[in-house]
């Protein structure tokens, strides 16, 4: 569980920091709801880590709720990019020439993925033992 914990606290204030360095404060004017996004998931992530450093009964899930959450988000963002650079065109608001932007949605991507795997494993033993 520490790389869940170092990783959801990162990105809980990672994301959107990120996001408003990537795209500006003025995007939230144009494009309100991909940045809300970011916030919401980091927002998310930062409860889940609250949640498990102080050893909640309910931390697991809530760790496997956010990092399920961040995983279907940037499933989307991640996919949904990299499609539009492998063809050459704009999807949604996103420029297909951002390949750093694509390499970070990837990787955080994967980071959710292996996170949701950790957070699930974490809550069926702590299942286990209380059965």
């Amino acid at each position: 569980m520490k790389f869940v914990i170092l990783f959801t606290w990162l990105l809980g204030l990672g994301l959107p920091l990120l996001e408003t360095y990537r795209r500006g404060l003025d995007h939230w004017l144009v494009h309100s709801m991909t940045m809300a996004g970011d916030y919401i998931m980091g927002a998310i992530l930062i409860c889940a880590g609250l949640a498990l450093v102080t050893k909640k009964s309910y931390a697991n899930l809530l760790s496997v709720i956010a990092w399920a959450y961040v995983l279907g988000v940037m499933n989307a963002a991640f996919w949904g990019h990299l499609e539009g650079s492998l063809r050459g065109v704009t999807l949604c608001d996103n420029n297909p020439t951002e390949t750093n932007a694509i390499i970070v949605k990837g990787v955080i991507w994967l980071i959710a993925l292996i996170s949701v795997i950790i957070s699930t494993r974490a809550l069926h033993r702590k299942q286990a033992i209380n059965a």
